[in-house]
């Protein structure tokens, strides 16, 4: 006999208020409760209108943490504004980091634009971003 237990963990969302108002929303999670949250604010946005829930933490700690080699190779993810002007970009980039480690250091963004409409093309974005996201650990 095998046993499966399902919990339901949600992740963190800006619009949580504003979803947790919907009475669509409400009604799905009161009858999946009790939802873990990823954070203490959901969880009290929860307990505000009557649905059970408890911090669970992020799920992503729940993973297996992977043996990587070690280098001096330094990724900065998402810090400069790509809407900023491509000087003053550089100029926050050079006031940051010290000239000792600039050579080390590869920037990279987790958006892009436009947003594509086509599903097959979206898909292959996506493998290829973590395609490429793995190569550079």
């Amino acid at each position: 006999m095998i046993l499966c237990l399902f919990l339901f963990i949600l992740t963190h969302n800006f619009n949580a208020a504003k979803l947790l108002t919907n009475k669509k929303h409400y009604k799905y999670f009161k009858k999946h409760e009790p939802i873990g949250c990823r954070d203490y604010h959901t969880v009290e946005l929860f307990n505000n209108i009557g649905i059970d829930a408890y911090y669970s933490g992020c799920i992503t700690l729940t993973l297996k943490k992977k043996e990587i080699l070690k280098s001096n190779k330094i990724i900065v993810v998402d810090a400069f504004n790509k809407n900023l002007p491509k000087k003053q970009r550089q100029n926050m980039f050079d006031d940051i980091f010290p000239d000792s480690i600039k050579k080390n250091i590869e920037i990279i963004n987790h958006t892009h634009s436009p947003i594509e409409k086509n599903m097959n093309k979206r898909l292959d974005f996506a493998s290829n971003y973590l395609i490429n996201m793995h190569q550079l650990i």
